[in-house]
């Protein structure tokens, strides 16, 4: 499907994420409103696939909450739109996070997906529940951004 240079990109824009800041000095704000893009990939049993994601909302002290939009190609295409809500612990520079997300996954199959991969026969598709959670750390940089693995 990809050859290994590509494949291997592909898993390192997986491992780091970024998010972009509005302000210059957030500490500075007690409410501040900021972005967070990522890019990655979905590995499972039908393959490897890509996945991108935006969530933009506010941050107050070490809480943030916000709304997300993303694009997904595992196995079909779709489009989750969620809510997402984390929780810093630690240094503001260096800190471990927590999240989870919770929304709908809309369905968007192209007419050549809709056959079933191993028996040869139309799924049925529709628009189901989204969750994710996990845990990852952030290192602010100096540009007022900062890498999220």
């Amino acid at each position: 499907m990809f050859q290994k240079k590509y494949l291997c990109f592909l898993f390192l824009l997986a491992m780091v994420f970024t998010s972009c800041y509005s302000q210059e000095r957030p500490s500075e704000k007690p409410l501040m409103f900021h972005s967070i893009n990522q890019v990655g990939l979905l590995d499972g049993s039908t393959g490897t696939y890509f996945q991108m994601q935006s969530v933009n909302g506010f941050q107050y002290k070490k809480w943030f909450a916000g709304i997300g939009a993303g694009l997904d190609y595992y196995r079909y295409r779709g489009f989750p739109l969620f809510v997402d809500v984390r929780r810093q612990f630690g240094n503001p520079k260096k800190s471990f996070f927590i999240y989870a997300d919770a929304g709908v996954h809309f369905i968007w199959v192209r007419t050549q997906d809709k056959k079933a991969y191993y028996f040869n026969a139309d799924d049925q598709f529709s628009n189901g529940f989204y969750c994710d959670a996990g845990l990852g750390y952030q290192l602010k940089l100096k540009t007022g951004s900062a890498l999220l693995f």
